[in-house]
């Protein structure tokens, strides 16, 4: 898909909101019109957009309704700036990192600084070709790094569905997996009204698999995330 058509299926908030609860659970078509709040049939309508574009993908448990749920990840970029304007819509694919990659990086950026410090016209535009060489290079970086949260987020939903077999359960186990702590964040994530969340959460107590200390939420056994960790 060309970026700028990605661009335009995301400059419709509904289709935003559809991709982020989609980002969160496989979910009905039931499941997103009573969250966003919209009728289902402009939700069918808004579905069959990103499915043609190949973003999400339609599912059928056997016996059961059909679901759907993102179906490729993708990373997509937007240079605005004085001097540049450009998008680009990559995979997110497993590629080569390893310190070796991060160490030629740095040293990249140290050769790059040296030439920033001239001011002869030569030497910057070879420093602004080296940060362009860069910047591609970490881009491919933080792409290897998604995939591998992907692949990581995979085993934590093969994890949390041996744990349970509830689907509220199973999207607030998730949804700590990720990193969200507070209660607040979570209610909002899984869409379910505040007595059944609360109840939910009293039942996961109950077997142990979280903990609870005022409006934090835990994973039991998993410490508490640092201030700066929080803040990313």
């Amino acid at each position: 898909m060309e970026p700028w058509e990605l661009l335009d299926l995301l400059g419709n908030e509904n289709r935003r909101k559809i991709l982020q609860l989609l980002a969160s659970r496989p979910c009905y078509v039931s499941e997103i019109s009573g969250r966003l709040r919209v009728a289902p049939k402009a939700v069918l309508d808004h579905l069959a957009m990103l499915e043609e574009a190949g973003i999400i993908e339609a599912r059928a448990e056997e016996g059961r309704r059909k679901y759907f749920q993102i179906s490729e990840s993708v990373h997509l970029s937007v240079e605005l700036g004085p001097f540049s304007f450009g998008t680009e819509a990559s995979p997110v694919e497993e590629e080569d990192l390893d310190d070796d990659h991060l160490r030629r990086a740095a040293q990249r950026l140290e050769e790059v600084e040296r030439l920033e410090s001239r001011d002869r016209l030569g030497d910057l535009t070879l420093a602004l070709r080296g940060v362009r060489d860069l910047q591609a290079e970490l881009a491919g970086a933080y792409r290897s790094l998604q995939w591998r949260a992907n692949a990581i987020m995979e085993r934590c939903q093969e994890a949390v569905r041996g744990l349970t077999g509830d689907p509220r359960e199973v999207a607030i186990l998730l949804a700590l997996a990720r990193g969200m702590e507070s209660a607040r964040e979570v209610y909002r994530s899984v869409g379910l009204e505040y007595e059944e969340f609360l109840e939910v959460l009293q039942g996961l107590q109950r077997g142990k698999l979280i903990t609870v200390s005022g409006d934090k939420i835990r994973l039991e056994g998993v410490p508490p995330m640092k201030a700066a960790e929080a803040s990313r």
